[in-house]
Formats: structure tokens, sequence, C-alpha cells
């Protein structure tokens, strides 16, 4: 491991002492060159020892807050990280070292732009439910605040981890809604559709239960409060533990603290009394509109006293790995999880998503984390318990779904590598090219060399990826686009094939090649490589962007991936006449018969011929020995290993079908296609 340093600002007159620039700066006092977050010095005073500017940063590189839209992270039902932001309910209170919330969860916004319930919390919701439990353990979380929270200090940064917090209190309210059917769905509105307010899907009548919660600063834990100053924290230290006092409630006789000023309220919520108030003339009435909060209920100081102070873990975020695994039969020592995950800068705080391929860096200082480069061989990801394949390759990993129309041929090369081709009702077909250990020797340099440090590899900003408070969103995989400008889902940088490394070029070449031996003529202008780390897939993915030429070719290099094809949602499958397809050699039960065209015509180009088996062909029902067919999921199921060619030929398939990819570790793809140039008319290619 190694530590880079840029963006050095100026070094101070009359002293060795240098300075860095920030993008942002949280005091007056410049940032040094060898600061350090864990100590104390003037330039943190006021900073927070870890926060980010994104949710993306904030949930790839802290391990607990891992929750990309609510404000509760949970797992296995403990609460491990709370984020308070910019959509509160009423009486909530952040002051830094108390802060009352309320559990997540069936919450809308009005049109006047208020919040309100739709549907009453329940201790059986997941989010209140590990709350409650966190309450009941005295289990510390970490508290996280956002600058859209109407807190009582400066929030100097989109997201600051706090620190540890104890739930001290927890408790139900009634929320009164007055105008529920103005009710917009929350989703809605975080997603930016404010123009259509929707009804809450449930309509019940009010009033609804909201749970509350209190949570204090935990003492004695790892830094001190960022958001205070000096006398602050001096003022604080000579603060008494209060005390709050609790009454039997004369209805459930259950016990029930004064934490509001105003009245004393039974807060049983299964009590015939819940919510009402308890006057001095002794006699239930009416709970007072304006509630406020006993002032000792606001001031730390009510934990438990024979409460250990337990920190269950540091709120610095791991480091990347500093060095590389020696065991390299486990590719999870070079692409494992860790080496996707974000950085936390030491010196300033800041939590960084990776996007550069060859090293990890500080948005806000410029401070790089660089990993040695070791290169990883394919034979490093195969499956040790399957044999080595020097001849044809086994088919026997696709999939094709019950009446989905798609029929399958298959062929053997004179060089031993397996042909597949699934041809689609609605037209289009997809020709899959199975390679063996001595067909893909070239496919392994090409692995080998893809994983150099100097290729332009990074992630790229989705560019309609947002999560639901409108945050930019960066793609997981790291990607490299060649050749024609790329204009779809990212927001990719395009090199001109002259300026790449030869092994990009060579890449491009071959797999061109390779394309046109299936289909002559296939012309292509460009090339988007993607890298996946382990533990990455891709999402559902539309092929019919606009523009996009009728073939699509991709070779895979490195872990073997599951690819999945489904009819996209508002197409319906037509019952057209089967294009393009033998049934020379079929899998599994098909209806499908012969065509009328001429079986010649309908085969793959030569060199490739036909298998034949030397017994004759037996019609087994594969429903009945559960093979190469379903009755539900996606329409086809796809097998891709290192080596392998996958064609997609015809508009059809982009127009009616997306995919999704399952990758079993690292792995690299390169994808070629053409793209239309602006003022091209895409039919005329």
């Amino acid at each position: 491991m190694s530590f880079v340093n840029v963006a050095c600002e100026a070094t101070s007159q009359g002293t060795n002492e240098v300075f860095v620039t920030e993008e942002v700066r949280f005091s007056e006092h410049k940032l040094l060159f060898n600061n350090d977050i864990r100590g104390e010095s003037l330039a943190n005073i006021g900073r927070p020892r870890v926060w980010s500017q994104t949710r993306q940063e904030l949930c790839e590189t802290v391990p607990y807050f891992r929750n990309w839209q609510s404000g509760v992270y949970f797992k296995e039902g403990v609460t491990y990280g709370y984020l308070v932001d910019g959509y509160g309910a009423m009486r909530d209170v952040c002051n830094g070292r108390v802060i009352i919330s309320h559990g997540g969860g069936k919450s809308c916004r009005r049109q006047d732009g208020s919040f309100g319930l739709f549907a009453s919390q329940l201790l059986t919701d997941a989010s209140v439910c590990s709350l409650i439990k966190n309450y009941i353990n005295k289990q510390p979380l970490a508290m996280i605040v956002g600058n859209k929270k109407n807190a009582e200090f400066k929030v100097p940064a989109r997201y600051c981890v706090m620190g540890l917090y104890y739930i001290t209190h927890a408790w139900p309210e009634y929320e009164l809604n007055e105008n529920d059917d103005d009710l917009t769905d929350e989703e809605d509105i975080l997603n930016g559709n404010n123009t259509e307010h929707k009804k809450s899907k449930t309509k019940r009548e009010g009033p609804f239960i909201r749970w509350k919660f209190r949570f204090e600063w935990v003492p004695d834990q790892e830094f001190s409060p960022w958001w205070e100053s000096p006398s602050q924290k001096l003022i604080y230290s000579t603060i008494l533990p209060g005390t709050l006092k609790v009454f039997l409630c004369p209805e459930c006789v259950a016990p029930s603290s004064k934490i509001y000023k105003t009245a004393w309220i039974c807060l049983n919520h299964k009590c015939n009394r819940f919510w009402q108030a308890w006057s001095d003339k002794n006699q239930w009435i009416k709970v007072p509109n304006n509630l406020v909060y006993d002032p000792v209920f606001l001031n730390p100081g009510l934990t438990a006293r024979d409460q250990l102070h337990r920190i269950p873990f540091s709120i610095l975020p791991p480091q990347p790995p500093s060095t590389l695994n020696n065991d390299l039969t486990n590719s999870n020592a070079l692409y494992g999880v860790q080496y996707w995950k974000g950085f936390h800068c030491l010196r300033c705080g800041r939590i960084s998503c990776r996007n550069k391929w060859a090293f990890w860096e500080c948005a806000n200082c410029r401070l790089r984390h660089e990993v040695p480069e070791q290169l990883l061989a394919p034979s490093m990801l195969r499956n040790p318990n399957l044999p080595v394949l020097i001849g044809p390759a086994f088919d026997y990993d696709s999939c094709i779904k019950d009446n989905s129309g798609i029929i399958k041929t298959s062929e053997v090369s004179a060089e031993g590598a397996v042909v597949c081709k699934y041809c689609f009702p609605e037209g289009g077909y997809i020709i899959h090219r199975i390679g063996n250990s001595s067909i893909n020797k070239i496919s392994d340099q090409f692995f080998i060399k893809f994983q150099r440090k100097d290729l332009p590899f990074k992630r790229n900003v989705l560019k309609k990826g947002s999560n639901r408070i409108g945050t930019p969103l960066i793609a997981r995989q790291f990607t490299m686009n060649v050749g024609a400008k790329y204009k779809f889902s990212l927001e990719c940088d395009t090199l001109r094939f002259e300026e790449t490394p030869q092994i990009i070029q060579d890449c491009y070449k071959y797999v061109q090649e390779m394309c046109n031996s299936f289909v002559d003529g296939a012309k292509f202008n460009e090339m988007l490589l993607a890298a996946y780390l382990n533990d990455q897939r891709m999402s559902w993915h539309d092929d019919g962007e606009k523009g996009v030429g009728p073939i699509i070719g991709n070779l895979s290099l490195g872990a073997s991936a599951e690819l999945k094809f489904r009819r996209k949602k508002k197409k319906i499958s037509k019952n057209l006449s089967d294009k393009d397809c033998t049934d020379d050699f079929s899998v599994g039960p098909s209806d499908h018969t012969n065509s009328s065209k001429d079986a010649s015509e309908e085969r793959l180009p030569l060199p490739y011929t036909i298998f034949t088996s030397p017994s004759p062909y037996m019609p087994i029902d594969a429903l009945e020995l559960g093979l190469k067919s379903r009755g539900t999921g996606p329409e086809l199921i796809l097998k891709i290993h290192h080596g392998d060619l996958l064609m997609m030929v015809g508009h059809e398939i982009q127009q009616n079908y997306e995919h999704a990819l399952f990758p079993e570790g690292f792995r690299i793809a390169a994808t070629v296609r053409y793209i239309a140039l602006d003022d091209e008319n895409l039919k005329s290619t």
C-alpha cells in the first residue's frame, strides 16, 4: 500500500507545514498535509470525523448504515444506524446530545407540504421492532444527521456521522390527520413526482399511532461532539443527571414518565385512556394542543445509572486493504467486496466511492490509497470441481421457459467450440459460442492484460440514476468506452481507438472477426468494456436504445455469469411463424415443427457442421426430469463462461426483451456495437 497526496496548497512561511486544498472547508484553519482526524488539531475543530456528500458514498463505505432509502438500518432485528434528515414529525428534536425522532414507515406528505401518517405504526413493524430491541437491550447505534434536518447546530456537509447513541425512552403518540384525502405517497414526492397528487392506498380514519424515540449521546466514546465549541463542551460537563417523574395510570396501572411539561399523559397504547391527560382536578382531559417537552427530557443525563457505556464498534469505517492476500487461489484476494467499497480519508474525514480503477481517492483533499498491481489468471476463477475441457464444451446450463417460443439448435465447430443458436418468436436470434481451454488462449491473455492499473477504467455516473432523494449515483461496474460516442445510460467519456493501449485495439479486432465468422458483414464502431468485481450484478437492462445497430457482440472474460432474458412488461408475445430456425438438434420439449424454408438456409455458416448423435434421438419429457425448461421466470437463462462469445442479432430482441447479468466473481466483458451518428439513418446500415 502507498498513500499519494495531491492538491497541495502552499508551505507556511517560516515553518515546514504544508497545507492541502479542500473542496469543503470546515473552519478558518487550513488542513495540514499530515493531519489525522483521529487526533486533536485546529483543523479538526468543528469537523465531523466521518462525513459524505452523497447517500451512495455513505452506504458503500460505513458498515453500520447501508439503507439507500429509509432512515433506519437494521440487520437481523438489530439497529446499527439511524439517519435524521429532512422529513420529520411533530415534536422532533435535534440539539446534538439529545435527539427525539420517530420510527419509520407509513408516512405520507400532504399537499400543504406537511407530513402525516396514513396508518398506525405497530410494534411488529420492522423498523419500530428493531429500535425497540435496541432500547430493551441497551444497544448503542450510530447516529447520522443530514443537512436538511432542522437541527439546533450547523450541519457542514450533506451527511455527518454524529457518534454512538443510546435509546433511553420509547413511547407511542397519537397523531391527528385532518386532511387524509390530500395525502400524497411519500415515495412519489421523494422521487420528484410533485405534479400529480395520489391518494394513499390505505384509507382509514385517524388518529394514528406514531412511535417516538429519545436518543442520547453515549458518554466517553472515541470522539467528542464535533458540533460543540470548547465552551459548550464545558457547559455540558457541568450538567448533573436529571430525573423524570413517573406516574401510574389510574385506569391501567401502568407507569408512564412525565415527559411533557404541560401535562402527564398515559403512554400505554393498550389502555382505554391512552393519549389522555390527567388534570390537577384528578380527572381525564383532552391532551393540550401546545405540548412541549419537559426541559429535563431535553438535556443529557437520563441513561440508566447502572448502565456500563459499551462501545460496540468504531464510527470510523475500515480502511481499504493495505496488502494483498497471498492466497491467489481465491479471487477475493484481489477483487473481493472490500475492493469496491468506499474509502474513508483519515486526513479530512470524507468518505468517497471508489471510482478509479487504479486507486481510491478522497473527493475532498485528493488523498490517494493505492494497491500494488497483481494479475489474476482465468484458471483461478474456474470451478475446481469441474473438469478442464479440451474438446467440445458441455452445453447443460441453458434453460428455456415453457411456451416461450424460443427454439434452440446446436452445432460443433471443427476446432471444438459448441455453437448454440436461440431463435425468438418475434424474430432475431442469439448465438452463444462456448469454447474450451485450447480455444480460449487468446481470451486468457486479454483477461490478464485488462487488469493492468494503467487502463482508463472508472465508475461512471448514471444519467437517469438517482436515489429517492435525488443524489446522483454512479454505476457499480468499472467501464471504458472506445470508438463511437457513448450516449445512453452512462455519462461515459469516449476514447479514440488510436489513443488506447494496443490490448484494447487487439480485443476489438478479435471480437469483430469472431462476429463476422457467424454473420458476414457485421459492422461495429464502438466497444464498451465493463469490469465486474465480486458480488456485483447488473440490473435489468434494455438494449433497445435509439441508434444501436441490429447486431451486438460480447466477449466474456474471467468468472462465469448467469444471463437472463425476459420480455418487457408492456410487450405481449406474438404468435408469429418461427424465423431463422431449424430443428436439426433441439433440446427440451417443443411444439415447433419443421419450417418450410430450405434447411440449408437456416444453418449457421460454414465451417460449422451439425452435431449428430450415433443413437436415434429419443423424445424425453424434460419437465419430468426437471431439465432445460421452466414454467415461470425469465424466458431464457444462459450460463456464460470465460472465453464465450455471445451475439444478439436482430432489433426484434432489443425491442421486446431486456436482460440482467449475475456474475459469479470477477469478470470483464467486451461489448461491440454499431452506434449511428447523429445525422445517420440507422436503417441504411
